[in-house]
């Protein structure tokens, strides 16, 4: 999430961004589970000015802002240049 938006994490680990569904390619497979038993189960954050929202990408074993909250941008200390996927599901092999 960027400053001026709402994120909403649900209990199934689904994120809405100011109300809007987001795509997420790990919980698309509907064998994924969430265990969010450290999380609070629904939660909104409205992101204020110089605030981030980050989600780990291994969402049922992440440390992220659903644990520790707004993401102050002085706190952040890199920028992606580069990402890929790999072409299978390491979790079904």
């Amino acid at each position: 999430g960027l400053p001026g938006d709402t994120v909403t994490v649900l209990d199934n680990c689904k994120v809405k961004i100011n109300g809007n569904d987001q795509y997420d390619t790990y919980f698309n497979d509907s064998s994924q589970q969430c265990n969010e038993s450290d999380f609070v189960k629904i939660r909104s954050y409205k992101l204020n000015q110089g605030e981030y929202f980050a989600l780990g990408d291994n969402r049922t074993d992440s440390h992220d802002s659903r644990g520790w909250g707004k993401l102050p941008r002085d706190e952040i200390f890199a920028k992606v240049v580069y990402s890929f996927s790999l072409p299978f599901n390491f979790s079904k092999h």
